[in-house]
């Protein structure tokens, strides 16, 4: 079987602009093996020490990754927890392994990235949740339009065949429980909040911008396209539908803000100490751009 285009010198494939200031690393297609990784990912940690401190992105689409390397590549950016936009893993051979070592960077860093691609791999439901589990746990989501609306991180999961069509309803209470958990739903939750979201057909939804997404509300978090749910197959009128919170956590809402002691979140925070499950430290999104230095 072919192996894809030859690779550059690590060199060249970790690119960092003249101001020193971004870095990325596009590989798709290309196999990648394990000493190459490590060399690539000891050029990434050099850069990032320069004083790197944003990287536009990573793409190891298709380059026949397994968790291993996988870990390889995220040690660097759990270490130094650099603004990340766009981590793209789709087409490999990865597990749940992954997805959980993902969740973790995914609390870990200061700022939401935008995409997150891992579709097309062995990924299982407990993997997928628990990226919905940290991204709900996290302040940080969403990212706000210059209008204050949500611009929802793009998940790219369709491809895995342990997820199937249900897979929406459960990745949108996922995301419910965890915001719940956090104080983080807003008292409209039960009339109709959208938290998760299909992309809109021909391209109406996008990266950057969301059809359901409204100056100042909550909502959404996250895109979910290739499964079905709100949006999917729908006409642009859809976009003022609402979606039902899920009835098993309307009593974890109304627990939540019993517990709040009054200091409910302001829709979209900004900032995010993510609690419980995966292992995770509480304090790390607390960390902010000094974190690369």
């Amino acid at each position: 079987a072919s192996e894809g285009p030859p690779l550059p010198p690590v060199a060249e494939a970790v690119d960092v602009d003249a101001d020193r200031q971004h870095l990325r690393v596009v590989l798709r297609g290309s196999k990648v093996p394990r000493l190459y990784m490590h060399k690539v990912t000891n050029q990434m940690l050099q850069g990032i020490q320069s004083g790197v401190c944003f990287i536009a992105v990573l793409d190891f689409s298709s380059t026949w990754l397994d968790d291993d390397r996988v870990a390889t590549l995220l040690k660097p950016l759990q270490e130094r927890r650099p603004i990340l936009e766009r981590l793209l893993l789709d087409g490999n051979l990865l597990t749940d392994r992954t997805a959980v070592a993902v969740a973790q960077l995914l609390a870990a860093l200061p700022q939401p990235i935008q995409e997150l691609h891992l579709g097309n791999n062995q990924l299982g439901e407990e993997g997928a949740l628990a990226l919905l589990a940290a991204i709900g746990r996290h302040r940080g989501y969403p990212r706000r339009s210059t209008g204050g609306a949500a611009i929802p991180l793009l998940l790219q999961l369709q491809g895995n065949p342990a997820l199937n069509e249900t897979f929406f309803g459960r990745a949108e209470a996922e995301l419910f429980r965890c915001r719940a958990a956090e104080g983080l739903l807003p008292t409209e939750a039960s009339s109709g909040l959208e938290l998760l979201a299909c992309p809109y057909p021909e391209g109406t939804c996008t990266p950057s911008c969301c059809q359901l997404a409204r100056p100042h509300q909550a909502g959404p978090l996250v895109h979910l396209p290739g499964f079905p749910g709100p949006g999917a197959g729908a006409g642009k009128g859809a976009q003022h539908s609402k979606v039902r919170q899920p009835p098993q956590l309307q009593h974890s809402e109304a627990a939540a803000g019993n517990s709040s002691g009054g200091a409910r979140a302001p829709h979209g925070g900004t900032a995010a100490s993510p609690r419980d499950g995966l292992n995770i430290d509480r304090n790390v999104c607390e960390i902010g751009r000094a974190s690369c230095r």
